[in-house]
């Protein structure tokens, strides 16, 4: 593939791929139209009107040099994810690097993680193989990424090893935030599965954060419940005072397993500090109440929750569970 960047502006950078067309005025001109805005404005896609070629192949245009999307292949589709306890899990990533930037991620303890994304685009062609060797057991997509974020419409990496994964004998757990109901494209394949899929999603988008029972995920989580798929979702983090937690748990169907986890206090990859900013941004009424959270460890806001659902049965407290 020929390729060519610019700076277009201060605010894009383009990287054109085959076929190539000059595009330093390429929002000006009318023989290109552009789609596929994301909601977060990280990436949008752009393609000619003359072209044949799919959208996600011929024009790609980076938003304001947050971080570059770079295609790779794999050699293993396969990888290992530790968690708290000390236990670990095997994981697959379509991506690695996520458009979602929750400042609340444990993954940002990593310096070198999300600073670019990198789309693995033959790992739905690794898994098959590698599922010939590996005759069952319990897997997780969505760790380094999540497999719904913006660019999932675009590159279908996802569908594609869901699709690969349908048939085997694994047992699948879909973990995803992503506020943008793109799961649902994927139903006839999650309906497909020869041992059923379970579906595991979050509730603390931070574009949902206010959102209460309106929460996006809370209706896809209970469209799909009634369709016959297993459905968890989680609080993870819970966010004082932001969240409508008794209102959100009130919404989920009650046969709906829901797991709630505290806001831990991470220093390594600075997320107190961007948590802190992000509040005293959106919501600066509460930023007292937040450098007492996460520079004092208060934590009188948790103990209330775990007190007002401790003899809820479909509740979880995960920080319980790990003893952390």
């Amino acid at each position: 593939i020929f390729e060519k960047e610019y700076l277009h502006s201060p605010v894009f950078r383009l990287c054109i791929l085959e076929p190539y067309v000059p595009l330093r005025n390429a929002t000006k001109r009318e023989r290109l139209r552009f789609g596929n805005i994301c909601r977060n404005h990280i990436t949008i896609f752009g393609w000619a009107e003359n072209s044949n070629c799919s959208p996600n192949i011929n024009v790609h245009i980076y938003y304001g040099g947050h971080f570059m999307m770079k295609e790779v292949e794999v050699v293993d589709a396969f990888e290992k994810e530790f968690q708290p306890d000390g236990s670990s899990v095997d994981m697959i990533d379509s991506y690695a690097g996520c458009q979602l930037q929750c400042p609340y991620c444990f993954q940002m303890n990593n310096s070198n993680w999300s600073k670019d994304i990198f789309v693995r685009t033959n790992i739905s062609t690794v898994l098959e193989q590698q599922l010939k060797e590996k005759v069952s057991g319990e897997l997780y997509i969505g760790s380094l990424s999540d497999p719904y974020m913006p660019i999932e419409e675009a590159y279908r990496l996802t569908r594609k090893c869901l699709k690969v994964l349908s048939t085997s004998d694994m047992h699948v757990n879909i973990i995803t935030k992503s506020d943008n109901r793109l799961i649902l494209r994927d139903l006839d394949v999650l309906l497909s599965f020869k041992n059923p899929v379970k579906v595991s999603l979050g509730l603390s988008n931070l574009n949902q954060a206010d959102k209460g029972a309106d929460n996006v995920n809370i209706e896809v989580a209970n469209e799909l419940k009634k369709l016959g798929i297993e459905v968890w979702v989680f609080i993870t983090p819970i966010l004082p005072y932001v969240m409508k937690v008794d209102e959100m748990i009130a919404a989920v169907e009650k046969d709906i397993p829901i797991f709630l986890d505290k806001l831990r206090v991470m220093t390594e990859g600075n997320q107190h500090n961007k948590i802190y900013n992000w509040i005293n941004e959106k919501y600066p009424q509460y930023a007292k109440e937040y450098e007492k959270i996460l520079y004092k460890q208060d934590e009188t806001y948790y103990k209330s929750i775990i007190e007002k659902y401790r003899t809820d049965e479909r509740i979880t407290f995960m920080f319980q569970n790990w003893g952390v």
